[in-house]
């Protein structure tokens, strides 16, 4: 079973490989995520090319999956599906982005 530093890295470089291609030039990045309710987990960030509005997928909820499953495979192809998703429901977003 592989160790956590290592499961964010291969989930964070695997995770295009398994989106299409609208998504191929997305921008990814690793960010801690501070809850309301106090607590904070590693997120994903999944940027889609000309958007403001993106997902954070909860990376230390799916390495307790994968914990359960020692799936890499799978677990990296749940989080595509959980982009997809989100980007599915996602509201649109007229706004300027506030970091712009």
């Amino acid at each position: 079973m592989m160790k956590y530093e290592i499961f964010k890295d291969v989930v964070e470089n695997a995770v295009l490989d398994y989106l299409p291609p609208e998504f191929q030039n997305s921008e990814l990045h690793l960010q801690r995520v501070k809850k309301v309710n106090g607590m904070d987990y590693d997120g994903l960030v999944v940027r889609k090319e000309d958007t403001n509005v993106c997902p954070v997928i909860n990376l230390t909820q799916l390495y307790e999956d994968y914990k359960l499953s020692e799936d890499i495979e799978l677990v990296t192809k749940n989080a595509a599906d959980i982009v997809l998703l989100a980007y599915d429901v996602a509201p649109e977003n007229e706004y300027q982005d506030v970091l712009d």
